[in-house]
């Protein structure tokens, strides 16, 4: 694994298009943060990808008074978001 993989947290992972960039990215090689606020949908996809270093953050975006933010201390060298 290269130490130059990017950071990519997606926000709606547990289905849809979230859940179809999440595949794309581990396949690209890039590490995952994957949030919804189904987190058993989420642990279930880190198991089928296989993507032991992917970081779970259970979060509802509907949440206005939450920060995910707080739920994540790793330093990247470049991350993407997407909702």
């Amino acid at each position: 694994m290269s130490a130059n993989r990017r950071t990519v947290w997606i926000s709606g992972a547990s289905s849809g298009i979230g859940m179809a960039v999440a595949r794309a990215c581990h396949h690209r090689g890039d590490r995952l943060i994957l949030s919804a606020r189904r987190s058993e949908v989420l642990d279930a996809l880190r198991d089928e990808l296989g993507a032991e270093d992917a970081l779970i953050v259970p979060f509802d975006l509907t949440n206005t008074g939450a920060s995910p933010s707080k739920s994540i201390r790793r330093g990247t060298t470049s991350a993407v978001w997407t909702s």
